[in-house]
């Protein structure tokens, strides 16, 4: 045998050995996955139980979801499963139910990433095509003839039929008894407002169902609801959207009932009750009983329509952004791209014509080919030596948290996604305090039903053991890197602290007061946002108090500075930007303090011991008054704006409004800085809080009742936007205040700003910018109509030549518009209202 042939054996034989050692990785790989059966929770190889030697007959299910089969737009649906035992044994097993999420019909045809996975170890993201099956297995006894209930969370696809399976199973995870259901979706895309009625018959809400609210396109679905269907499983629905208190006052409920009540009512939900004196009461009880949707229909105006829409679209867009920020959150750090590189370059330098070189050099070309590949494992073993700070050897946990604070209670939610950078299955323990919901947003817009008898066999499955000391999380038939997610949520935590406690008055810009941090934690970086404001606290120790004198306030418009402090990694400052701009604090009792809470221990996996990337925040709607002497004090009136007269939108940013064309005119609603829209809603709140049973000159009856809705019903109706009432109070003062903050985006306006006259039909130039009304009356009467003014804002004239290119690259700031104001009494308002009709008192 010659030196070249020699030397082609070696290279052979080496070629084998890497062969070899890579088929018996992955045959390593393939043995060690592990796969749960999807229906029976059993190991693939174990037989399974005939049904025909099952107790079949012992056992039935009952199954609902959501509230009444209805449930708010993102995912997360309550399952209530009621099992009963109809014989005379005790049983001791489990209760399985299992949900399964289907993609493979709308995205087989476009998303190849189903093809490669089974060739290779595909890594899989929140986007790609991933058939899921969620199982929950929990311990149950049932004694004979015994009913039980038992409630889970799962994460259905809303525009999916759900296939539920229920299984019963004995110690040995033996199925027993088993049934399946087709869950149908609720239809949430569609204009509806649910209402729920506490009533002890179900007349009212059978006249309100699939009545049209008003003038406006939602259609009302009425649900007849009991005290006892006050459940968490209405919490975790989200449904209704209005709960009437009709036949039940609230003081008649238990004390969980209330407080969940009040947990709904921070979810956004609207309460009406009927309190107060007991001739009130009875009178609005009448009233509603009598004509239900008129009366809905004064209570729900557009402003309410507006917040209670806004607040399911969060709902249903935060998981959506929560799988975009926890799929990009850094888990390690980006290897040096440049240094790679050049390593890479010497190689192919090396490995090419340098190493040919050489050895011609040295008259050794035959070994050519050796060199090549001893020249490439050195480099794989550099690279690999290298690359240890940045490998993934075990499944790594990304999580973000938000603890809330409430007026009487805090709540710790955490969404999480793990992954695992092999294809075996692995485990992960979490906090049985924490109510656990997965969640699968890849076949959010399928339109496949999963059947009964479809196999789920290569399916990824994720199996839940809940009990009480911990809750096992299996994870199976997972591609390498896939990313699945988690929702975490304290049902309610009873604050051993006060939390963050506040003082806080804000006037002319300026903030005094004080802010106390006893939430238990180290806050960094701390920030008040009010509407069109902030002001930055910076770190707050626990038990820490923060001293505010006259501290001149910022404008959101710069709040990105905050936001992008270089301290900041780019998944806090992508949350921040979300909560900024989802959370919408534009009125006075919105006002929210955000702090990072640092040093905090991701205890919420239990002996799990994975690597955890993320981050905590702590949050707590906080009181500011702006009032001062009687005066209001709105500095973000801008908001208030009408661009055709008869549309608001009133969940805009209080610098939220822009300006494109060279001149624009603008009409402005100054009743809205009083933050009350709804007439028949402060008359309600006047009679309850002001008026008593034992006023003899107080006469309530339902002729006057009827009379004030018909009066204030035709006032509303003359104005289709239902917002150009009465004045609520006298407006003081205006002042626009040019933006201190510009970007690449926005130029602050710097123009001239006009008002209109109402007497002469012309603008007139507004010196200085700002207005006293109080100086003159006459200025009331000419510049205000109903607390409306009417502004023409024009761009100077060197700008007029730049409008086009402008438009298209950017828009100039509108000016911060601040109002001063007086409000009217509530009696002399409601008297202005109804002048032409009843008179409130009258004499018996």
């Amino acid at each position: 045998m010659n030196e070249k042939t020699k030397k082609r054996v070696i290279l052979f034989v080496l070629l084998l050995i890497t062969v070899w050692c890579g088929a018996g990785t992955v045959w390593a790989m393939k043995e060690n996955t592990v796969i749960v059966n999807a229906r029976t929770g059993s190991y693939y190889g174990q037989e399974r139980q005939a049904f025909a030697n099952s107790y079949i007959n012992d056992f039935s299910f009952a199954l609902t979801y959501g509230f009444h089969e209805n449930y708010r737009n993102g995912g997360h649906v309550p399952i209530t499963v009621e099992v009963s035992n109809n014989g005379y044994n005790e049983f001791n097993g489990y209760l399985v139910l299992q949900t399964t999420v289907n993609t493979s019909n709308l995205y087989g045809y476009m998303d190849q990433s189903s093809i490669f996975s089974n060739l290779f170890p595909a890594v899989k993201g929140s986007g790609s095509a991933r058939n899921s099956v969620f199982i929950y297995r929990l311990p149950i006894r049932i004694q004979g003839n015994e009913t039980v209930s038992r409630t889970f969370v799962t994460g259905l696809d809303f525009s999916n039929y759900n296939n539920c399976v229920i299984t019963m199973e004995n110690l040995s995870h033996e199925t027993i008894y088993q049934e399946s259901k087709i869950l149908a979706p609720s239809d949430l895309m569609g204009n509806y407002v649910y209402v729920g009625i506490l009533e002890k018959e179900s007349f009212c809400s059978s006249v309100l169902d699939g009545q049209m609210l008003g003038k406006s396109d939602y259609e009302l679905r009425a649900i007849s609801m009991i005290p006892e269907e006050i459940t968490e499983s209405m919490l975790e629905a989200g449904i209704p959207d209005i709960i009437v208190l009709l036949d039940y006052d609230f003081d008649e409920l238990s004390m969980e009932q209330q407080q969940r009540l009040v947990r709904w009512k921070n979810q956004g939900g609207v309460l009406i009750s009927f309190e107060g004196n007991q001739l009130f009461a009875e009178n609005q009880k009448m009233m509603f009983e009598e004509n239900p949707i008129l009366y809905l229909e004064q209570m729900i105006d557009q402003d309410l329509l507006s917040c209670l829409m806004n607040n399911r679209e969060q709902y249903f867009q935060k998981y959506f952004f929560m799988t975009d920020l926890l799929e990009n959150m850094e888990v390690r750090k980006v290897p040096p791209v440049l240094f790679y590189g050049i390593l890479l370059g010497i190689y192919i330098v090396l490995t090419g014509p340098g190493l040919y070189l050489i050895l011609k050099r040295l008259g050794k070309r035959d070994y050519l080919w050796l060199g090549i590949c001893v020249c490439s494992l050195v480099f794989v073993v550099i690279i690999g030596l290298l690359g240890n700070q940045t490998r993934m050897k075990a499944p790594v946990i990304t999580y973000l948290e938000e603890i809330r604070q409430y007026e009487d209670y805090t709540e710790d939610e955490i969404d999480f996604g793990i992954q695992a950078p092999y294809n075996s299955s692995y485990c992960l323990y979490t906090d049985p305090k924490y109510q656990i919901t997965p969640y699968n947003w890849s076949g959010m817009s399928s339109s496949y039903s999963v059947m009964e008898d479809q196999n789920f066999d290569s399916y990824e499955q994720i199996l839940m053991e809940l009990n009480d000391e911990k809750t096992e999380i299996t994870l199976s038939n997972m591609s390498a890197f896939a990313l699945n997610f988690f929702h975490l949520q304290k049902k309610e935590t009873e604050a051993e602290k006060e939390g963050i406690v506040t003082e806080l008055h804000f006037f002319d810009g300026r903030v005094d007061g004080r802010v106390e941090n006893q939430t238990g934690y180290q806050l960094e970086n701390c920030i008040l946002i009010m509407p069109g404001y902030y002001i930055e606290l910076g770190n707050l120790s626990d038990g820490e108090q923060v001293i505010l004198n006259q501290e001149q306030a910022l404008e959101t418009k710069g709040i990105e500075s905050w936001m992008h402090d270089e301290k900041r990694t780019e998944t806090e400052i992508n949350y921040l930007t979300n909560l900024y701009y989802a959370s919408t604090v534009n009125r006075r009792d919105e006002c929210l303090l955000v702090g990072k809470i640092s040093g905090k221990e991701m205890d919420f996996q239990m002996n799990s011991g994975y690597e955890a990337c993320g981050t905590s925040f702590y949050l707590a709607e906080v009181e500011v008054d702006m009032e001062e002497n009687g005066v209001l004090y709105c500095p973000y009136a801008q908001q208030y704006y009408l661009w055709d007269e008869t549309s608001m939108d009133f969940q805009a940013e209080a610098d939220s409004m822009d300006l494109y064309n060279h001149q624009t005119e603008v009409t402005y609603n100054l009743n809205c800085v009083f933050e009350k829209y709804n007439i028949w809603k402060e008359y309600l709140d006047y009679i309850r809080n002001d008026l008593s049973v034992e006023n003899e000159n107080i006469l309530l009856t339902t002729d006057f009742m009827y009379h004030v809705f018909n009066d204030y019903d035709e006032t509303i109706r003359q104005n289709t936007s239902g917002i150009n009432e009465k004045p609520r109070g006298e407006i003081l003062s205006l002042e626009f205040l040019k933006s201190e903050k510009e970007d690449m985006y926005r130029e602050s306006f710097d123009g001239t700003i006009e008002i209109y006259n109402y007497w002469t039909g012309d603008y007139e130039v507004l010196d200085e910018w700002k207005m006293d009304f109080s100086s003159d009356d006459i200025f009331s009467v000419k510049y205000l109509n109903q607390n409306q003014i009417r502004i023409r804002y024009t761009l100077p004239d060197t700008d007029e030549e730049q409008e086009g290119s402008q438009t298209s690259t950017g828009y100039y700031s509108v000016p911060t518009l601040v109002v001063k104001a007086r409000e009217y009494p509530t009696e002399q308002y409601l008297q202005s209202v109804f002048q032409d009709g009843v008179e409130l008192y009258a004499e018996n």
